[in-house]
């Protein structure tokens, strides 16, 4: 058995027997290594693990060894990735994967790819489940733990939480004579939420990626509120923008520290070619996901700048739109078993390769889908919610919540309120026709901005800005009216053999770093 974990995802306390990443609270008290290794032991042995640790918040991964066992545990957003391996030496555990590729004192590489987890990764941009790119190279998921036997070899696994929102479908008439306690009920759970960063920031700078979107906005406006003084909110991309303009006229109407960092296509060649630029793409990577790259060159403009501090906590607005019912599968009324299920998650994730699913890799899918409604049957939803159960698992536990490795790699703290416990709770118990469509979500902040600014408020999406006529030309000409310039990735002829259906694999940023990640492990064997 060997342990290797090395703190780059974040603050690392050691114990006895545990390894703890991150911070963990109980009951709104940060507890110690120390304390979570008793309370997991505890939880042991009167088999109340799954109960004990659905309490546990904050963003973490655990490693605690108990006799012949030794545990992965992952918090509920799998926010501070765990890794595993067995070899002819035992079970090998890390946070960084890399360390299990290669045979000790080698330079060798000793795992050929996984191709179903490569043929997923060409679909989607992340490899599914508990695999990674590298055969019999696992990652712990969201909410899991994963228990290896030093001894015997032996593995098990449990699950001791799943987002699942119910979805219940509520009169119209109803609604309306609830519509103001939820949004009560909405301002309690923020304000927990919120609380508790300003508890975790403890006067430190917090620093906002505000964007002309609803979810960074939220944040901004109750610290301001909470008179939280040392805030200070950023954005980048081309001068100009919708997004731009929206994000600093919100900044100052809420009197709030804003930047600006101005985006351009030979900003991103120049970047591209820079080592340390593709050091940060790999450890972002790690054989799981394509790496998030857009607010890279904003944080270090502003680190080596001075205007955000080393100690500063980074707050994104991860992911306000999916809980609040942003992601919800279209025809959504038709998902009535699980092939429909199946065919409702292919055609909103699986859209990068072009190419249909092998049947392996569907077989995968469904049977990754059983798994979860037997897991989170006794909440009794309709069949479309699992779809949001596996975009939790999937996307927004693997490439949204990855994006975090930015501030990890410039050694930067950061916390994501809207991933509260309290937030969390809140979303999935609201009915079906207010989270069609971010339906209270959009009308909970623009009251809320309102209030703070009657008759100048900044209200609705950057992306609603404009007339629907001039959101299809940007949209169609999206290599030239990109607002991130992130086109400079793509090569033109790509681009324009999609446009033209010459190509049906889609010529995007996404894409093509999806292209270069397949590629180079390729390459590796």
């Amino acid at each position: 058995m060997r342990i290797a974990i090395t703190g780059r995802f974040g603050k690392l306390e050691k114990a006895k027997h545990i390894w703890l990443s991150g911070q963990a609270y109980l009951h709104n008290q940060l507890i110690t290594a120390q304390q979570l290794h008793d309370m997991v032991l505890d939880a042991i042995i009167t088999n109340t693990l799954k109960q004990q640790l659905k309490q546990l918040q904050g963003f973490f991964s655990i490693v605690v060894q108990y006799q012949q066992q030794v545990y992965l545990i992952t918090d509920k957003v799998r926010s501070r990735p765990l890794f595993y391996c067995h070899t002819t030496s035992g079970w090998q555990v890390s946070d960084q994967p890399e360390q299990l590729f290669y045979n000790t004192g080698t330079k060798e590489n000793c795992y050929p790819t996984d191709k179903l987890a490569a043929e997923a990764f060409a679909h989607l941009g992340w490899t599914p489940g508990k695999l990674t790119l590298k055969q019999n190279v696992f990652q712990v998921q969201a909410a899991e733990v994963v228990s290896l036997n030093w001894l015997t070899g032996g593995y098990s696994s449990l699950r001791y939480y799943y987002f699942v929102p119910k979805n219940l479908a509520i009169a119209d008439n109803v609604i309306k004579k609830t519509a103001n306690a939820l949004h009560s009920e909405l301002d309690k759970a923020l304000t927990l939420a919120i609380e508790r960063l300003v508890y975790y920031a403890g006067g430190r700078q917090v620093v906002i990626p505000l964007s002309g979107g609803y979810d960074s906005r939220i944040i901004a406006l109750y610290l301001s509120q909470m008179g939280y003084k040392n805030t200070l909110c950023f954005t980048f991309g081309r001068a100009g923008s919708p997004e731009a303009n929206m994000s600093k006229a919100v900044a100052a109407t809420l009197g709030l520290s804003w930047h600006y960092v101005p985006y351009t296509k030979s900003m991103w060649r120049t970047l591209l070619k820079q080592p340390d630029f593709n050091r940060y793409m790999d450890f972002c990577h790690h054989s799981v996901s394509v790496p998030n790259i857009q607010v890279f060159p904003a944080l270090s403009e502003l680190l080596k700048r001075g205007i955000i501090k080393p100690d500063a906590v980074l707050v994104p607005g991860h992911t306000g739109d999916f809980i609040s019912g942003g992601h919800i599968v279209e025809n959504y009324a038709n998902v009535n078993s699980l092939d429909e299920l199946t065919q409702a998650v292919i055609k909103r994730h699986f859209v990068y390769s072009g190419n249909p699913l092998s049947e392996q890799l569907y077989q995968h899918l469904q049977q990754s889908l059983t798994e979860l409604l037997a897991g989170s049957s006794p909440l009794n939803c309709p069949m479309f919610s699992l779809a949001e159960t596996w975009n939790w698992q999937e996307r927004q536990a693997k490439f949204i919540v990855n994006s975090n490795r930015y501030y990890d790699y410039l050694q930067l703290d950061w916390w994501m309120p809207l991933w509260d416990d309290a937030l969390l709770a809140f979303w999935q118990q609201v009915p079906l026709e207010q989270r069609l469509g971010k339906k209270l979500w959009k009308q909970f902040i623009d009251q809320k901005m309102q209030a703070l600014a009657p008759g100048k408020a900044v209200t609705g999406n950057a992306a609603t800005i404009n007339n629907p006529l001039w959101r299809r030309i940007t949209m169609l000409f999206n290599y030239f009216t990109d607002d991130n310039a992130l086109y400079a990735l793509v090569p033109f002829s790509h681009w324009l053999a999609c446009r033209l259906k010459l190509r049906k694999a889609p010529a995007t940023p996404f894409g093509i770093l999806i292209k270069k990640y397949l590629q180079k492990e390729i390459d590796k064997n």
